[in-house]
């Protein structure tokens, strides 16, 4: 972007911030206004580090100067960053706060991308978004014969996939676990009888491909204030947009409306035939609005984003740390050939796999792929600890800081398992001191919902791996910088894509 641009922008959001400090200054009996910087310079310094994708440096920079509350007024709008975890959980989740923390506030992704308040996540709570995240939970549950369903779904893919790999040398990974992953979405929301086809998948990537390159916090607080940008010939943000709603429409027309053609009720194959026929009997009720056909397609491109982009970078980022620390991996094996043997995996071995379960935690930690998490809304002032939190308020959870911060992780950028287990070897319990300074998947109602499916994906995944192969590095191959603060900033961050060497086990198990 050229110069005039970003002078015209700052004009613009100086604008912006003149007629807000215009506004009315709420009060709450003696509540104080929450600390951070303030004036030009804190627009300046916002501005800068949205240019360069890097607006979670300079949150930590606030968090250490100012605290585990943060207040910056930008772009029209109040952001109240969240810099400690349990602090977090306190806000999202008492009783007296709950009602009014929780929402959601506007955004471009949702208003512009993901069907306005069609969708279930991205939206503010109505009456219609809690019929539709009640549905689609009943669709998707994660308990009973479901377990066993998603646990069959996973491990076809993972036996397809090892059975490609035995043969193999060396290997891009990054590329084989991404289509693994998504063979897996694919059954999801087809069926497991699904006709999967190369188009397919691609429609699945090809949208959260496009997807991490528009959706995320900096890219955010320029759209949002200012959308007509995404019209704006020759600028990035157009481009972006133009290709992100082609991976959509791509997306709807593979999944949706083909599923639809074929659907036929009482024979329901995956989640999209399952949320048709919800969608009937809410028609039947005089219901057309809660689940209508853009929320059906909203849901989907939900179940995408969250079924694929945490999963496969998590494991990419652990497989890296694996192979550049070989004690750690053997470590792992050896848990693994100790309680799964020749066995299939199965979601029944967690509980006896301490060392694996720590390994997973640690990495969705080390590398904390989202910064700030999906961002809540305040819907009336509130008090907390002495400080005024306004109505309106964007609240950010900024898990970036939180599980970096000195003075509650030891060697916060180094990667070590063995920092959520206990002198027995056993993984830390839920409530744990260490295991609360965690808050990987949010808190409060609207945390994600799928973060034991989440982490049951990538248990399967990484037992089943690391049960057959040894991972290690290739001469002359260089693999992709291993500290989070070096990867690029998109949607998910993530380790670059890397090829490595691959050594079979002693017998490969398959079933």
């Amino acid at each position: 972007m050229d110069l005039t641009f970003y002078i015209a922008l700052l004009i613009l959001l100086l604008a912006l911030w003149y007629c807000r400090t215009l506004r009315r200054s709420p009060s709450l009996g003696n509540a104080k206004t929450i600390p951070g910087p303030k004036g030009f310079g804190c627009l300046k310094s916002f501005i800068a580090s949205s240019r360069n994708n890097n607006s979670h440096e300079l949150a930590t920079e606030w968090a250490q100067q100012y605290g585990d509350l943060v207040q910056v007024n930008i772009l029209s709008q109040k952001i109240v960053y969240i810099n400690d975890s349990r602090l977090a959980r306190v806000i999202f989740n008492h009783p007296s706060l709950k009602e009014m923390t929780n929402d959601r506030p506007d955004t471009f992704l949702s208003k512009y991308v993901i069907y306005g308040n069609k969708n279930m996540a991205f939206t503010s709570r109505t009456d219609q978004q809690k019929v539709r995240r009640k549905l689609y939970h009943g669709v998707v549950k994660f308990y009973g014969e479901n377990v066993r369903k998603f646990e069959r779904i996973f491990m076809t893919s993972l036996n397809k996939l090892t059975r490609e790999m035995q043969s193999l040398n060396e290997v891009n990974f990054s590329h084989e676990i991404s289509m693994a992953t998504l063979r897996v979405v694919d059954a999801l929301l087809a069926g497991e009888e699904s006709n999967c086809t190369k188009e397919h998948l691609e429609a699945l990537e090809n949208f959260d491909t496009t997807l991490s390159e528009l959706f995320y916090f900096d890219m955010e607080a320029v759209l949002k204030p200012l959308p007509f940008l995404r019209f704006v010939p020759g600028l990035p943000f157009k481009t972006k947009y133009d290709a992100l709603i082609k991976a959509r429409d791509d997306l709807v027309n593979a999944y949706f409306h083909r599923l639809k053609e074929t659907y036929i009720k009482g024979q329901e194959r995956g989640v999209i035939d399952h949320l048709l026929t919800a969608q009937s009997k809410l028609e039947e009720e005089g219901d057309v609005e809660s689940l209508c056909d853009d929320s059906v397609k909203a849901l989907l491109c939900e179940t995408t984003i969250a079924s694929f982009l945490t999963t496969a970078h998590t494991v990419n980022t652990l497989v890296l740390l694996l192979i550049l620390h070989p004690e750690l991996q053997e470590k792992l094996h050896s848990e693994v050939k100790s309680v799964i043997g020749n066995e299939t995996p199965s979601l029944r071995h967690r509980s006896s796999m301490p060392y694996t379960e720590s390994s997973i935690i640690e990495a969705l930690r080390y590398a904390s792929a989202g910064p700030f998490l999906l961002p809540h809304s305040c819907r009336e002032d509130v008090e907390m600890n002495g400080y005024l939190i306004e109505k309106g308020a964007i609240l950010l959870a900024n898990a970036w800081y939180c599980h970096r911060r000195s003075d509650q992780w030891e060697e916060p950028w180094t990667f070590k398992p063995d920092r959520f287990l206990d002198d027995n070897g056993q993984l830390l319990q839920a409530d744990h001191p260490k295991r609360l300074n965690l808050i990987i998947f949010g808190s409060g109602s609207r945390s994600c919902p799928g973060e034991a499916f989440a982490r049951s994906r990538m248990f399967l995944i990484v037992v089943t791996l690391i049960q057959n192969f040894e991972f290690f590095a290739l001469d002359n191959v260089k693999l992709p910088d291993v500290d989070p603060r070096n990867w690029e900033s998109k949607a998910v961050r993530a380790p670059g894509q890397f090829k490595c060497g691959i050594r079979p086990r002693t017998e490969i198990h398959l079933p």
